[in-house]
C-alpha cells in the first residue's frame, strides 16, 4: 500500500470517527436529553449533510475508480477526502456552538418558565385566600348588622364610627345622630364613676371588659346592658379601635327587681309557716335556706342550717338520697308519711315531709316542708298495738296470731323446719271468777301469763286464743325437746299457788301438742290437733300435757 493510499484511508478514518462522535451526540441529546435539551431541525439537517460527505469519502477509499475518472491524480482523491473531513470538522463545530447558543437560551427561558409557573401558584394561593378572608368578613358583616345584640366600634378618642341596626332599634339613635360622638351621651348617671374608671383602666391595659351598664334612651326611658368592651390590634400589636358587644338586659333587671320585693313578702310567708320549712339543691342535698320554725324544731341555728346538707339532719340518709334522685315534676306534691330525722341533742323524732321540685335563682331545688309528728306516731302505734294485742294480757290476739303464724308455717314447709303449736287452757278458770270474782280472776290471768313468760325465747309466738285459752307456736324447736318444755311450762303453773288479796289460789294448766309433719296440710290442722291433744289432757286429769302425735299423756 503506498503512502498515498495510507494518508487516504486515514482521513477516511478520521471522518467516520467524526461522523460517529456526532452520531454518539445527536442520539444522546435526542432520546437521553431533556426537552430544552433535544436539538433543532437544523442540527438534524447538519447531521445528515455530514453523513453524506462521510460515505463520500469512505467510497473514493474503497473504488477510486468508481467515482473519479480513470487516470485521476491520487493527490487530488486525498486531497478530496482531506477537503471533506475539513468541512465536516465545520459543520461539527458550528452544530456544538449552535446547540451551546441554543441550550443557553432554553436555559433562560426554562428559569422564565419555572419563575412564571411559581409566580402564577403564588397568586392563585394569594386569590384562594383573599376571597375565604372576604367571605369570612362578609358572614362577620351580616352577623353583626342582623345581631339583636347592639355593636358598636369608636376610635381611640371613643367616638363613634360604627353602630348596627340594632344599636337604633334599642336606643332610638341613629347611626348619623350618633356619628363622630362620645357614648357618654346615652349615660344615665345610674352607674358609679367608678366603674367607668375601672374599665377604662382595663381597656387601656389592652384587656376586655365586662360589666352591666344602665343607659338612657333617645326618649329618656332606661335600659339595662350587659356590655363586652375589647379593644383592636393592628397587626404590629398597637391598638386602632375599640368594640363594645351591648346585651339588652333590661327585661331580666326588672324581674330581679321583682324577684326582690317578692322576695321580703316570701321571706314573711316562710317565717309565718309553723312547719319546718327548707330549700334544698337537688344536686348535693345542700341546705340553701330555712324558716325560724326549722331552727326551733332541730336545735340549730339558722347559720348552721344553711351548712348542712339535708342527710346531715335525717337518721336514715340512705333513703334520704334515693327519694331526691328522681325529682317529680314541679307540678306535683311528693308526701312522704314518715321518715326518722335527728336533732341537735341527738334525739331522733319521727316526720312527715311534703317537697315540691322547683326552680329557684337558677337552681333545681326542692322546697321540703317537714311537720314533727311524734304525738300522732306515738298515738297510731298506740292503735296498732290495740289492733293486734289482747289489752288485759297484753299478749297478741288470735287474729294476728294467725296473721304471723302463717309465715311461720310457710317458711317451715317449705325449708323443712321443725314446728310446734301448744294449746294451753287454764283448769277451773270458771270457778276461780265464781269463787274470787273477775278482778281476782284477772289477776290470776295475768299471773299465768308472766309465769309462762319466763320460759319462752323472744322468737317464740304467744297470744291468747280466747277467754282462759292460748295459743303457742315454738319455731326451730326439735321434737325431742318438746316433753321437757311442756313438762316445764305445767310445773311452772302450779308448783305456788298464785296470792291475790292475800289469798292463795292454786292454779294448773292443760297442756296438748301437736308437732309439723308432711300429714298436716294447713295452719288450721296443725292447731286443731293441738287443741284436741289439750282436751285429752283435760280428760285424763288435768294439770298435764299430752301429744297429739303419741297420744301420750304425761301426769305432772
Amino acid at each position: 500500500m503506498t503512502a498515498l493510499h495510507f494518508s487516504t484511508l486515514f482521513l477516511s478514518f478520521l471522518n467516520q470517527a467524526l461522523l460517529a462522535l456526532f452520531i454518539t451526540v445527536y442520539l444522546g441529546q435526542r432520546y437521553l436529553g431533556s426537552k430544552q435539551q433535544k436539538p433543532s431541525k437544523k442540527g438534524l439537517l447538519l447531521f445528515i449533510f455530514s453523513l453524506l460527505l462521510t460515505v463520500f469519502s469512505f467510497a473514493l477509499f474503497l473504488n477510486q475508480s468508481f467515482l473519479a475518472p480513470a487516470g485521476f491524480p491520487a493527490i487530488y482523491l486525498q486531497t478530496i477526502s482531506l477537503v471533506i473531513l475539513f468541512i465536516n470538522l465545520i459543520l461539527f463545530g458550528y452544530y456544538f456552538l449552535v446547540r451551546r447558543a441554543s441550550n443557553k437560551d432554553d436555559h433562560i427561558a426554562g428559569e422564565q418558565n419555572s419563575l412564571i409557573s411559581t409566580l402564577e401558584t403564588r397568586i392563585n394561593e394569594r386569590t384562594v385566600e383573599l376571597i375565604a378572608a372576604n367571605q369570612k368578613l362578609s358572614r362577620l358583616s351580616i352577623a353583626i348588622e342582623q345581631s339583636p345584640s347592639s355593636f358598636v366600634i369608636t376610635d381611640l378618642d371613643a367616638n363613634i364610627e360604627y353602630v348596627n341596626p340594632a344599636f337604633t332599634r334599642i336606643t332610638g339613635y341613629g347611626f348619623e345622630e350618633v356619628q363622630g360622638k362620645n357614648p357618654r351621651i346615652l349615660k344615665s348617671n345610674l352607674i358609679p364613676q367608678e366603674t367607668y374608671q375601672k374599665m377604662w383602666s382595663t381597656l387601656l391595659a389592652g384587656k376586655t371588659w365586662r360589666g352591666e351598664l344602665a343607659n338612657r334612651k333617645k326618649n329618656g326611658e332606661i335600659h339595662w346592658e350587659y356590655t363586652t368592651i375589647a379593644p383592636i390590634f393592628d397587626a404590629q400589636g398597637k391598638i386602632t379601635n375599640y368594640v363594645a358587644d351591648k346585651e339588652d338586659i333590661t327585661s331580666r333587671k326588672q324581674t330581679e327587681q321583682l324577684l326582690r320585693e317578692s322576695e321580703k313578702e316570701y321571706r314573711d310567708l316562710f317565717e309565718m309557716e309553723s312547719d319546718a320549712i327548707f330549700i334544698i339543691r337537688n344536686a348535693d342535698n345542700a341546705i340553701l335556706e330555712a324558716n325560724s320554725a326549722a331552727t326551733a324544731l332541730y336545735g340549730f341555728s339558722h347559720d348552721e342550717l344553711i351548712h348542712k346538707k339535708n342527710t346531715n339532719l335525717s337518721a336514715e340518709p340512705e333513703k334520704t338520697i334515693k327519694a331526691t334522685k328522681s325529682p317529680a315534676p314541679s307540678d306535683q306534691t311528693v308526701s312522704i308519711p314518715l321518715r326518722w330525722h335527728r336533732k341537735k341533742n341527738g334525739d331522733v323524732f319521727p316526720v312527715e315531709i311534703t317537697a315540691r321540685f322547683i326552680s329557684w335563682k337558677g337552681q333545681d331545688v326542692h322546697i321540703a316542708a317537714m311537720r314533727d309528728v311524734t304525738e300522732r306516731y306515738n298515738i297510731e302505734k298506740k292503735l296498732e298495738q290495740l289492733a293486734i294485742t289482747d289489752s288485759l294480757t297484753g299478749l297478741f290476739n288470735r287474729r294476728h296470731f294467725f296473721l304471723e303464724s302463717e309465715k311461720i308455717y310457710i317458711r317451715s314447709r317449705y325449708q323443712s323446719c321443725d314446728l310446734t303449736v301448744l294449746m294451753i287452757d287454764i283448769d277451773h278458770f270458771k270457778a276461780v271468777n265464781d269463787t274470787f270474782g273477775h278482778f281476782a280472776g284477772d289477776i290470776v290471768l295475768q299471773e299465768v301469763i308472766r309465769r309462762l313468760q319466763e320460759n319462752l325465747r323472744p322468737t317464740d309466738l304467744f297470744a291468747r286464743y280466747g277467754g282462759e285459752e292460748f295459743v303457742l307456736m315454738l319455731p326451730r324447736t326439735p321434737w325431742s325437746e318438746i316433753p321437757s318444755i311442756a313438762t316445764r311450762l305445767v310445773e311452772s303453773v302450779s308448783e305456788q299457788p298464785v296470792s291475790v288479796s292475800g289469798v292463795g289460789i292454786s292454779v294448773t294448766i292443760s297442756v296438748g301438742t301437736a308437732h309439723f309433719t308432711e300429714s298436716v296440710a294447713t295452719l288450721y290442722e296443725l292447731v286443731s290437733h293441738a287443741d284436741q291433744a289439750m282436751y285429752l289432757a283435760k280428760e285424763a286429769g288435768r294439770n298435764r300435757w299430752v301429744s297429739w302425735e303419741t297420744d301420750q299423756i304425761q301426769d305432772v
